[in-house]
């Protein structure tokens, strides 16, 4: 038996895999949603393999990092499915729980390589009590970026993705999500920075395409201006907490979750009085790496 087949977190997540396959069969394959759960679940399966067998903890840990963030990319890709109606609610649900738990599990491995030994034990990274989710839901920013997919999912051609353009679309909204997603649970702030970039870039090339629909005539004008504005609100968040971020990195004042987000506050959505209190940040943006559980996990 090799290494990782000994992880009980290994069996555990190949089994989620071999769900997700079988869920993910169904699904139209037009969709990046589609491809994108085949490749973030079996990245964490690959990943997890490579931690075990790397020399040395520094390199175990980098390859945990990334299961971590393919995880946390599989639960982003259930949201989208979810309201893409590719899953039911309650099937979701009980996947992401499932998934929570992996994650929560890796962050033990994760902790455990960093002190020099190998234990699986769940008792450090138990999150708290109620119903277990993801922390990068609680942030508007992933809110909003949702509404994205909801409103391209509400028109017939967000359906069927028979026209290229709208296909590309697509593409942008989901990676802007799974970005977002996935930045959020980055350890270190200069990850955190270019997955926040990457899914500034995706936001404003999908506000390009609505654009091309527009002259091309393929969309509603009343559709596509509902779109950028919801897609300018992600845009003006994204570009608010990378700025806060980048500059505390340099600065070396990193101080914390509420003065962090007080300042996204300030230079995102209340520079525009006309955008809703909903596209505010959540309090709860953490940046600081020693409370890792609970940034990934809602208390």
């Amino acid at each position: 038996m090799l290494a990782h087949e000994k992880l009980h977190v290994y069996q555990k997540a190949l089994s989620f895999v071999g769900r997700m396959s079988a869920f993910s069969s169904e699904w139209p394959k037009r969709h990046a949603v589609t491809d994108q759960l085949a490749r973030a679940s079996e990245s964490v399966l690959t990943n997890l393999a490579e931690a075990a067998r790397a020399w040395g903890n520094a390199r175990k840990v980098l390859r945990l990092d990334y299961a971590l963030g393919s995880s946390i990319e599989c639960a982003a890709c259930i949201d989208i499915a979810e309201i893409k109606e590719f899953v039911r609610k309650e099937a979701a649900e009980d996947e992401k729980r499932a998934l929570c738990e992996i994650t929560r599990m890796l962050f033990g491995l994760r902790k455990a390589w960093q002190r020099s030994g190998v234990s699986e034990s769940r008792e450090e990274y138990q999150g708290g009590e109620g119903n277990s989710c993801f922390h990068h839901e609680q942030l508007d920013l992933y809110r909003a970026s949702l509404d994205v997919v909801r409103w391209l999912s509400r028109k017939p051609e967000g359906i069927g993705l028979s026209d290229r353009t709208y296909r590309q679309l697509d593409t942008s909204v989901t990676s802007t999500v799974l970005n977002i997603a996935e930045g959020n649970g980055r350890f270190a702030t200069l990850d955190n920075c270019r997955f926040l970039d990457i899914a500034h870039s995706t936001a404003v090339r999908a506000s390009t395409l609505v654009d091309l629909l527009s002259v091309r005539e393929r969309i509603n004008p009343t559709d596509a201006l509902l779109g950028k504005d919801i897609l300018l609100r992600v845009t003006q968040m994204l570009n608010s907490m990378s700025a806060v971020k980048k500059r505390q990195y340099l600065e070396g004042t990193e101080t914390g979750s509420t003065k962090l987000s007080a300042e996204v506050r300030d230079k995102g959505w209340a520079q525009n009085p006309d955008i809703s209190r909903s596209t505010k940040f959540s309090d709860k943006v953490r940046d600081d790496g020693s409370d890792m559980p609970e940034s990934y996990l809602i208390q």
